[in-house]
């Protein structure tokens, strides 16, 4: 009778951190809200359902959905949706993932020569300890500079952006140009630079009064200038479906008005960057 030697602990470790990679990967994609002891929670229970199932005598239809409602399971324990639809566009992503993640991992043993089956995971005969789980960390870091670069991409090809600046509890209304180049912020705070031609400033003014708070240096084509800078509450920006809010300052510019008819001007790290706030 042939015996086969099992290494638990490597299918334990390997399924454990995959399956929290997953779920905290597809949270992050879709800016759910998790907690990391949830997840963790989640990503055991589905190692749990991988280690014990290839023991049981079950196949067919009835072993798949076995392994899709334990898929459900895990991502409703892992974070928060909004609504039914928010946890169906979570699972689908999980899945999608999933199946990717696996493509990947199955594609780069099989182009480097290292034999990927049930056996050799299990006995760790053919198969390094650990590559499984290095392939998917590198696949879910291209997955999300993918998608950085998608959201980057929309942003630029939207051209103006419906904006609302929110100063001392009022809201303006404005139309912004998108600069991918520009990465100007407020040395102090570190916080994002808005820049407005001077007619939007002027009729801001005339509901806000704005204090100045200081000067910001910028030099641009082989000059250095400064622009005078305000704090505002926040702002709101609509990209696409999207509205998200972001804390920032505004700094006034004579030599705006020109581009593109925009009322304010907003940069990479602005428009590009991490969300404070989303609201759908």
């Amino acid at each position: 009778m042939f015996a086969m030697t099992v290494y638990i602990e490597y299918a334990i470790a390997d399924n454990l951190i995959i399956d929290y990679l997953l779920l905290e990967g597809s949270a992050r994609l879709l800016k759910l809200k998790y907690y990391k002891p949830f997840v963790f929670l989640s990503a055991a229970i589905g190692t749990a359902f991988a280690v014990v199932f290839p023991l049981l005598d079950i196949g067919g239809v009835f072993a798949f959905l076995l392994k899709i409602l334990c898929a459900a399971l895990m991502c409703l324990i892992a974070a928060k949706h909004r609504g039914i639809r928010g946890y169906l566009l979570h699972f689908n992503v999980f899945l999608l993932l999933t199946f990717a993640c696996g493509g990947a991992v199955f594609g780069i043993l099989y182009l480097t020569g290292i034999n990927y089956s049930v056996e050799a995971y299990y006995q760790a005969k053919a198969l390094p300890v650990g590559i499984t789980i290095l392939i998917a960390y590198l696949f879910f870091i291209g997955v999300r500079r993918f998608v950085k670069r998608i959201a980057e991409g929309a942003v630029t090809a939207c051209g103006l952006i419906d904006c609302e600046l929110v100063i001392k509890g009022l809201a303006f209304r404005v139309k912004a140009f998108y600069d991918s180049g520009n990465f100007l912020e407020e040395r102090k705070s570190g916080l994002p630079v808005v820049v407005a031609d001077r007619k939007t400033f002027e009729r801001i003014g005339e509901k806000a009064v704005m204090i100045k708070r200081g000067d910001i240096f910028v030099t641009s084509a082989g000059s250095r200038f400064s622009l005078p800078f305000y704090r505002i509450d926040y702002i709101r920006l609509k990209i696409g479906k999207r509205t998200v809010l972001k804390d920032a300052v505004l700094a006034v510019s004579k030599n705006m008005s020109g581009i593109s008819g925009a009322d304010i001007l907003i940069g990479k790290n602005l428009a590009g960057g991490a969300l404070n706030v989303e609201i759908n």
